[in-house]
């Protein structure tokens, strides 16, 4: 094997390696192309970088103020979004939609992964959770800086459908 072959092959390894690890906080940054685009499970267990691509798919629809992208992201049967800013409890897609209109509309909204604590990630068969901080901002309607720092727990169930990880349940709040 030639020097150059096994560079390559070395940087081969250690691509595959970051990837299979994955981060347990995708955030913004995130590592694919497009906010629905992660590795097809199929008869495999869950991994950790399935979790980080899952969460960087919602990272990337809500900053992209996509409130279809966001809300196709969350199961089409009884999901759950206890969000940072309202009340009430969204329980099925359409209020989850109206929640999302709302809230990408606002004036320079960006959400912005937590670095000052690690995230938990939890893995089962079909079904996993990250939790973990996250910070909100955008301009209210008088031109202040709205920043609101926050904590969230995802779970994820596998869509067999789509082999892919939808959201079931989204909690999120202010961090007191």
């Amino acid at each position: 094997m030639s020097k150059h072959s096994a560079s390559l092959s070395g940087v081969l390894i250690a691509v595959c390696m970051l990837s299979a690890l994955g981060a347990s906080s995708a955030g913004a940054k995130g590592r694919h192309a497009r906010a629905g685009q992660c590795p097809n499970i199929v008869d495999r267990p869950l991994s950790r970088g399935d979790v980080a691509c899952a969460l960087d798919r919602w990272y990337r629809a809500t900053n992209a103020h996509d409130p279809a992208a966001t809300t196709a992201l969350y199961a089409a049967q009884n999901p759950l979004l206890l969000s940072t800013l309202k009340p009430a409890p969204f329980t099925n897609r359409t209020q989850i939609r109206t929640y999302f209109d709302g809230l990408l509309r606002e004036t320079d909204f960006r959400v912005v992964a937590g670095t000052r604590y690690p995230n938990k990630v939890d893995l089962g068969r079909e079904m996993a959770a990250e939790s973990g901080f996250y910070t909100f901002s955008w301009v209210d309607d008088t031109g202040r800086p709205v920043v609101a720092p926050s904590r969230f727990t995802f779970v994820f169930v596998l869509n067999r459908a789509t082999h892919q990880l939808d959201i079931a349940t989204h909690h999120s709040s202010k961090e007191p």
